[in-house]
C-alpha cells in the first residue's frame, strides 16, 4: 500500500514560542485600528496653520485697505488746501505747500495713522517719484504700518510692514472769463457774482465762478438768463437750476478757488509820488498846445497821449490827473498810464489805442503785434482812486500789451488795474457793441457794474470784488491763446486722486 506525501505538521513546542512576537508584530502592522486618529492629528496642525496664516493674512488686508484710505483722503485734503492756500489766502507756494503737508498728516491722524512707534505718515509735495514728479500743484502722502508676525512667524523672521500710496493733484476745471473774488485783507467785499433782472449773459466758450463760500456766492434772478460752459463756486449756487441758465456742464458748487493768475498785483509797490504831465492837442483847425489833460475834451478836442515817462530817481511819477471824455478823439499809445485819484469817464467820443508816431499825430495805425496799454488807477487817498465810468454809447478800443511787448512785466495782458486800496465808489463798465476792451481787468476789493458786449474773436476777461452783471453782456476767452493772453485766464479747479 502506497503511502501519500505527508501534510504539514504542527509546529512544535519550541518552535511555537519563538514564532510568537513575530505574529504579534505582524498583526500590529496589519491592525488598522486609530489610524484616522494619527492621520487627524497631522493634518489638523497643517489646517490649523493655513487659517492662522490666513486670518493673519486678512488682517494684513484690512489694514492695507485703512492705509490706501487714510493715504488718499489724506493726499485730496492736501490738495485741497494747496489750492486754498494760493487761491483763497494769496499765500507763496512754498508757504502753501507747508500747509498742504500739515493738512495732510491731520487728516491721516483723524483716520487712525500717527507718525510713532509703529506708524508713519509722510507727505511730500511736489511729490519726488512717480508721474507726478516735481508736479507743484500734486500732494503725494505714504502712510506705512508695521504689523508683529503672529503665525508667519514659524516661517519668516522680523515684523510685516504694510504701506500704501495716494497722490491727489489740482486739475483744470475750464477757463474762467469772469471771476468774483472775496474782499483782502479786512476789506468786506463779498465775492458774489450776480445777474438779476432782464440781464442776458452771453459766456459761452468759458466759466463763470466766484470764490465766496457764501450760499448767494452765485446768483441767476429775475428774468435772467445766462450761457455759459458752466458755473462754478466755491459756496452756493441760487438759480443754477436750467430754469434760468444754459450750461455745457452741470454748475458746481463747494469748489475748490479759481486760480487768479493777477493775485500778484495785489502787492505790487505802485508809485506814492505824482506830477500832472503835459500833453499836446491837436485841434481839427490845427495848431498844437501843451494841456493839463484833466481837462474835459469835448466834440472839437483831438489828443495823441504817449505814456507817462518812469519817475528819475526820488521824482514824482508822471501821471494823467483823470480824463473825461463827452466827444472827441483820444488816442493812447503803448505804454502804461497811471490815473491819479480820479476816473476815466468816458461818455461820448473815441478813445482808442494806437501805434505811435513821430511826430505824434492822431492817425496812427491800431495798436498790433501784442503792442497795448496798461491803465493803472491809484493815488496817495483811498477814497479817491477812480477807476474805468463808460457809460452811453462812446466808442472804446483798448487792448492790453503782451509778455513780449509789456514795459513791465507785472502788466503783461492787462488793460485796466485798480490799486487794492480804493474804497472809493462802485467800478461801471457799462459799454456797447463799439467797446471792445481786449486783455484782463482787475478790479479787487471792488464792486464793479458791468454791462460789455465782447469782440467777436477778442479776449475779454474781467475779475473784480463783486461783479453785478445787468443788460446784455457778455465775456469770452477763445481768442485769447492766439492774441497771447492765456497768462492773466484764470482757471476754475478740481481735485483729483490721479495715483
Amino acid at each position: 500500500m502506497r503511502r501519500g506525501k505527508p501534510g504539514p505538521q504542527a509546529p512544535g513546542p519550541a518552535l511555537a514560542l519563538r514564532l510568537e512576537p513575530w505574529k504579534r508584530l505582524t498583526g500590529l502592522l496589519r491592525d488598522r485600528r486609530g489610524a484616522t486618529a494619527v492621520l487627524f492629528g497631522v493634518t489638523s496642525v497643517v489646517v490649523i496653520g493655513m487659517v492662522g496664516l490666513g486670518t493673519e493674512g486678512g488682517s494684513w488686508y484690512v489694514t492695507r485697505r485703512d492705509a490706501q484710505n487714510a493715504a488718499d483722503t489724506a493726499a485730496y485734503a492736501g490738495a485741497v488746501r494747496l489750492s486754498l492756500a494760493q487761491n483763497a489766502l494769496s499765500q507763496t507756494l512754498v508757504a502753501a505747500q507747508a500747509q498742504a503737508r500739515a493738512t495732510a498728516i491731520d487728516t491721516a491722524t483723524r483716520n487712525g495713522f500717527t507718525t510713532g512707534t509703529t506708524d508713519t505718515v509722510t507727505p511730500t509735495s511736489p511729490p519726488a517719484t512717480g508721474p507726478n514728479s516735481g508736479n507743484i500743484t500734486a500732494v503725494q502722502v505714504v502712510v506705512q504700518r508695521t504689523r508683529p508676525r503672529l503665525i508667519s512667524s514659524l516661517f519668516l523672521t522680523g515684523s510685516q510692514l504694510v504701506a500704501a500710496r495716494g497722490v491727489a493733484a489740482i486739475r483744470s476745471n475750464g477757463a474762467a472769463c469772469m471771476l468774483a473774488i472775496p474782499g483782502l485783507g479786512a476789506n468786506t467785499v463779498t465775492g458774489q457774482l450776480r445777474a438779476g433782472g432782464n440781464t442776458t449773459i452771453r459766456a459761452d466758450d468759458c466759466v463763470l465762478a466766484s470764490n465766496s463760500t457764501r450760499t448767494d456766492a452765485v446768483s441767476v434772478t429775475g428774468s435772467a438768463s445766462v450761457t455759459a460752459e458752466t458755473i462754478v463756486s466755491s459756496g452756493g449756487c441760487i438759480g443754477c437750476v436750467p430754469s434760468g441758465t444754459t450750461l455745457d456742464r452741470p454748475a458746481t458748487t463747494g469748489a475748490i478757488p479759481s486760480t487768479n493768475p493777477l493775485a500778484h498785483l495785489n502787492t505790487k509797490v505802485l508809485p506814492s509820488s505824482f506830477s500832472c504831465y503835459t500833453t499836446p492837442v491837436y485841434s481839427p483847425t490845427g495848431g498844437t498846445s501843451s494841456v493839463n489833460i484833466s481837462k474835459t475834451l469835448t466834440r472839437s478836442d483831438s489828443v495823441v497821449i504817449p505814456p507817462p515817462p518812469a519817475a528819475v530817481g526820488a521824482g514824482a511819477q508822471p501821471a494823467l490827473c483823470g480824463l473825461k471824455m463827452t466827444g472827441g478823439t483820444v488816442t493812447l499809445t503803448p505804454g502804461t498810464y497811471y490815473i491819479v485819484d480820479d476816473d476815466l469817464t468816458i461818455s461820448g467820443g473815441t478813445i482808442e489805442c494806437r501805434m505811435a508816431t513821430s511826430p505824434p499825430t492822431a492817425g496812427g495805425l491800431p495798436c498790433s503785434g501784442g503792442a497795448g496799454v496798461t491803465i493803472v488807477f491809484t493815488g496817495n487817498n483811498p477814497a479817491k482812486i477812480g477807476g474805468p465810468r463808460f457809460t452811453g454809447n462812446p466808442t472804446v478800443r483798448l487792448n492790453a500789451p503782451t509778455s513780449a511787448r509789456a514795459a513791465d512785466p507785472d502788466y503783461a495782458g492787462v488793460l485796466f488795474f485798480r490799486d487794492p486800496r480804493a474804497t472809493s465808489p462802485t467800478v461801471k463798465i457799462t459799454g456797447s457793441g463799439t467797446t471792445v476792451l481786449t486783455g484782463a481787468m482787475y478790479f479787487p476789493n471792488s464792486e464793479v457794474e458791468y454791462r460789455g458786449t465782447p469782440d467777436a474773436t477778442g479776449c475779454s476777461i474781467l475779475i473784480g470784488g463783486t461783479i453785478s452783471m445787468s443788460g446784455n453782456s457778455g465775456v469770452r476767452v477763445d481768442g485769447c491763446e492766439g492774441l497771447g493772453y492765456l497768462n492773466v485766464v484764470p482757471n476754475a479747479q478740481i481735485v483729483r486722486l490721479v495715483e
